[in-house]
Parts: C-alpha cells; sequence; structure tokens
C-alpha cells in the first residue's frame, strides 16, 4: 500500500477525550502531520485552533500562512487573514503579531499591519 504524500506524519488516538485530543494536537508541528481518533468531526472541532493562529493571553500570534502560487492574486490571503482577524477579535485578542516574508507584508499591510520588528529564524537541526 502506497503511503499519502500529502501526509508527513500521523498522530492515532484510541478515543476521542477532549484533553488528550488538545495535548496531542498542540504536540503537532511539523505540517501536514494529521490526527485521526473516533469521532464525529464536530465533536471535535472546538477543541482544535482554527487556522495558523495561536492565542497567548490577550495577543495573538499568526505564523506560516500561504497561499500556493496557482491561486495567488484572487483574494484568498486577503480573506483568510481577514477571517484570522474576526476570530481573534472575538476571542478577546487586542494584540496581534505577524510574521512575514518580503512578498507577504505588501498584503499585510494593505489590511492595516504595521512592521514593527524585524524577526530572526532560527531551526534546531541536531
Amino acid at each position: 500500500m502506497a503511503g499519502n504524500v500529502d501526509e508527513v506524519g500521523r498522530r492515532v488516538l484510541s478515543e476521542a477525550e477532549e484533553l488528550l485530543v488538545r495535548c496531542a494536537a498542540a504536540s503537532v508541528c511539523v505540517p501536514r502531520t494529521w490526527m485521526k481518533m473516533p469521532a464525529e468531526p464536530e465533536e471535535i472541532e472546538s477543541w482544535l485552533s482554527q487556522g495558523q493562529m495561536a492565542s497567548l493571553g490577550e495577543a495573538v500570534v499568526v505564523d506560516r500562512v500561504m497561499t500556493e502560487a496557482a491561486h495567488r492574486r484572487r483574494g484568498l490571503g486577503d480573506f483568510v487573514m481577514r477571517a484570522l482577524a474576526d476570530h481573534a477579535l472575538e476571542a478577546g485578542a487586542v494584540l496581534g503579531v505577524l510574521g512575514a516574508t518580503d512578498a507577504g507584508r505588501a498584503l499585510y499591510e494593505t489590511l492595516g499591519w504595521k512592521k514593527h520588528a524585524t524577526l530572526a529564524e532560527c531551526v534546531y537541526r541536531p
């Protein structure tokens, strides 16, 4: 049986208990890692974060949001960022932190985001 090329990892849970699901979701740090468990999607939906956004007190951090090349220049990035911002405000956020590439910064500035600092990136490779 051939593997799914869109799947780089998998978390399989034997039960859909809220704390277990939340902990498993929080442990995922590699894009395209799947989680599977015996549950209806509606049952676990509220236990998982929406989009590429994490809450830290009254702040939200948005990271690794991108539009695939074939879908750019159609308003999708604008729509996604506005939806994330609306969700953050509804959840009580008063500060947003966004890491952006030079190419992405133009879009974010049209949505009202402002550059306050340059971010350095580091990666751990044992």
